[in-house]
């Protein structure tokens, strides 16, 4: 979380925060109606100008782009708590989107973003999650918060949150008000160790979960590999 390299907190980029993160969840029978189950997974953007936006079922979302910023400008993470109105959906401290067309595999909508009259029409679709569903899986995809670490150099990472999603989405958030967006998977069949990168798997940390339960999680993150860390995790509030 804190090692210069690797820690779970650490980002390769600083990025801009809006709120808190992620989990995730199942569908909902109704495939043509919006609502948080339907919303539920990762939905990128057709077009030059490729974003994300990703929805949780604890109503919170995560969004990628770099909207209104010049077309080499690095891409920004925006998340924080969302609320579904009929055909509009708030995104707090972020932007209101507005639904054109909605069902389980293609989502129209208009985006206006907070304190601009900058509007941007999208047409999405969603993203197949990269890591499957399991007991284990969906008690580990939500969001939770540290509360503990064995090594007082890394005091630091206490209250920070960190998220997980079927996406494989791994969100740190900071309590500096910065967040970190990186990569999750399985590394064994067992589900006790999962892997994290900052860098599209080019390099990557192990961690081993220690116990894991629907409110609890205490894993070691062995880093650099030189040193290992123990952390204590509730969930989030």
């Amino acid at each position: 979380m804190v090692n210069k390299k690797f820690w779970l907190g650490i980002p390769v980029i600083v990025l801009v925060f809006g709120m808190t993160v992620i989990g995730c969840s199942s569908g909902s029978e109704d495939d043509d109606i919006v609502s948080k189950e339907t919303l539920n997974g990762k939905w990128e953007t057709v077009g030059s100008e490729k974003s994300t936006f990703e929805f949780t079922t604890d109503n919170v979302y995560v969004v990628e782009g770099s909207f209104g910023q010049p077309s080499r400008a690095a891409t920004q993470v925006y998340t924080g708590k969302y609320t579904i109105s009929d055909t509009i959906i708030i995104l707090e401290g972020f932007g209101v989107i507005e639904v054109v067309s909605f069902s389980v595999e293609e989502f129209r909508f208009s985006l206006k973003l907070n304190n601009s009259n900058q509007t941007y029409n999208f047409q999405a679709v969603k993203k197949e999650n990269t890591i499957a569903s399991s007991s284990r899986t969906n008690l580990l995809c939500r969001n939770w918060k540290v509360v503990r670490v064995s090594d007082p150099g890394h005091n630091d990472a206490i209250g920070e949150g960190i998220l997980f999603s079927r996406a494989g989405t791994y969100l740190v958030t900071h309590r500096s008000g910065t967040t970190a967006l990186a990569e999750w998977r399985w590394k064994n069949t067992e589900q006790t160790i999962f892997q994290y990168s900052w860098d599209h798997w080019g390099s990557f940390g192990d961690v081993q979960i220690q116990d894991l339960t629907a409110s609890s999680f205490k894993l070691v993150d062995y880093g650099d590999r030189q040193n290992s860390v123990t952390y204590e995790l509730v969930l989030a509030d």
